[in-house]
């Protein structure tokens, strides 16, 4: 799974992202991190129904909840199946963790499309406004 999110989030290679990916669910179809890097590579491709379905199977697995008592996962990617599940409540929860750990992933916070049904919520453009992105 980190050669996953290395070919989704730094290289930027689509194809290998979607070997990893699929191959991640092959060897551990029953992880909540497996689940969720899929999720996150159909929302990167906008297949918004695959990331909606991954993210749901995620959550039935606990998301990412149980994998960060073992260790680092990002918060962000933790929002993100909230977000697209319609779940504000959890999505903010989680991008308020983030904004508090300094996710990296936090500079997408403005662009990353799975965070649209958030955009009108006051508390993501709070979140927002504390990002002090430039105009």
């Amino acid at each position: 799974m980190a050669v996953g999110s290395v070919n989704l989030f730094y290289d930027w290679n689509w194809e290998a992202a979607g070997q990893s990916a699929r191959r991640a669910l092959e060897l551990s179809p029953n992880s909540a991190s497996a689940h969720l890097l899929y999720s996150n590579y159909s929302v990167f491709l906008a297949s918004f129904e695959g990331a909606i379905r991954e993210a749901q199977e995620a959550e039935q697995l606990e998301v990412a909840k149980a994998q960060r008592a073992q260790g680092y996962v990002d918060a962000f990617w933790i929002a993100v199946p909230y977000a697209a599940l319609g779940e504000a409540d959890d999505a903010l929860g989680w991008l308020t963790k983030a904004y508090e750990e300094r996710s990296a992933s936090m500079v997408q916070l403005n662009t990353n499309p799975a965070l649209d049904p958030l955009r009108d919520d006051a508390r993501f453009r709070d979140l927002v406004r504390r990002m002090k992105f430039p105009n």
